[in-house]
């Protein structure tokens, strides 16, 4: 399944229920199931070394918890990936885009921004070999 795949399917339960939550719920966790999180293996093939791999884990950990922080005090709304940079040396994050902050968008955005948004990446706190490491 493709990601435009998942996103028309959403879209058509939408239609279909009226945007039930029960019924949206049930969707994503079907599509979810066939999307795996893999950002531990980025890592892992980026730094062999268990210490270079344990540092860019934590730099990464500390920089997403640190801007989401941030972002949520200020306020900041459309974060997504494309909206993020990721240094490959250090493993931090550095968001762009930031227009909306800044009121320099052409046109009034009519969506309220979420505290939070919970995504599965349990995947990516486990070890190397797949163990969890806290």
């Amino acid at each position: 399944m493709k990601p435009t795949d998942a996103s028309a399917r959403l879209s058509g339960v939408r239609k279909e229920g009226g945007n039930q939550t029960s019924l949206l719920l049930k969707a994503f966790a079907e599509i979810r199931k066939r999307f795996k999180p893999v950002m531990r293996h980025y890592f892992t093939e980026l730094h062999k070394a268990p210490t270079a791999w344990f540092a860019i884990r934590l730099n990464y950990a500390r920089s997403v918890a640190t801007t989401s922080i941030v972002g949520h005090v200020l306020g900041l709304g459309d974060r997504h990936t494309s909206n993020i940079l990721m240094d490959n040396g250090t493993g931090e994050v550095v968001h762009i885009d930031l227009g909306i902050a800044f009121d320099q968008v052409c046109c009034s955005l009519p969506f309220v921004v979420p505290p939070c948004r919970l995504l599965d990446r349990g995947d990516f706190y486990r070890s190397p070999n797949g163990y969890r490491s806290g």
